[in-house]
């Protein structure tokens, strides 16, 4: 790729450059490259959230849908479950091993899922025994309380734990109907005219 650049600053491509974007209009050109370079910055901005930061300040999981805080992420815990079809292991916002879940329900539709000991969603269903991922607990399902999008489950213990007088509970929300704060900071709306 050739690149020529004159002395205001500016650069201009030489024709090999401008080839590789099929336009017929310079500004479509410089558009589409600068476009490319938001893209690659925001996966770097994301990558690094995700791996690269100190834990120290919580950040929101929000709503891929609308944006909601649907939880921090010092609120991720680790609940193992024997139901799981595939567990990982990863880093979400500085917890190492966060463990990711993989999980089928009756209609075949397949969930991965995160473990948190506290959401902001809405729980739109009585509580559910029969097939839960988690033995021991019941499950209902939780929606996003601003856009109503399903974001995953709440699991309560079906007995009371005898040491501390209560039922244990958690939430289990899918992974990608989650954005990371600071991924979704960085993400702009591609204006429609420039739409392929």
């Amino acid at each position: 790729m050739v690149v020529n650049v004159v002395e205001a600053g500016h650069v201009t491509f030489s024709f090999p450059a401008r080839s590789l974007f099929p336009t017929v209009s310079w500004r479509d050109c410089c558009f589409k490259f600068t476009y490319s370079l938001l893209v690659a910055c925001t996966i770097s901005n994301f990558v690094s959230a995700l791996a690269l930061s100190d834990g120290l300040e919580a950040f929101y999981l929000v709503c891929r849908q609308c944006g909601h805080g649907a939880a921090l992420t010092n609120n991720l815990i680790n609940v193992p479950s024997s139901m799981a079809y595939r567990q990982r292991n990863d880093t979400i916002q500085g917890q190492e091993e966060t463990i990711i879940q993989l999980f089928r329900n009756p209609e075949g539709k397949y969930f991965e899922v995160i473990t948190l000991s506290n959401a902001d969603v809405l729980k739109v269903d009585k509580a559910h025994r029969e097939e839960s991922w988690f033995p021991g607990f019941s499950w209902s399902i939780c929606v996003c309380p601003s856009c109503g999008i399903h974001l995953g489950w709440h699991f309560e213990a079906t007995e009371v734990d005898t040491i501390t007088g209560k039922r244990q509970s958690f939430f289990g929300l899918i992974l990608n109907h989650l954005l990371h704060q600071l991924y979704a900071d960085n993400l702009i709306m591609v204006p429609k005219s420039y739409g392929s």
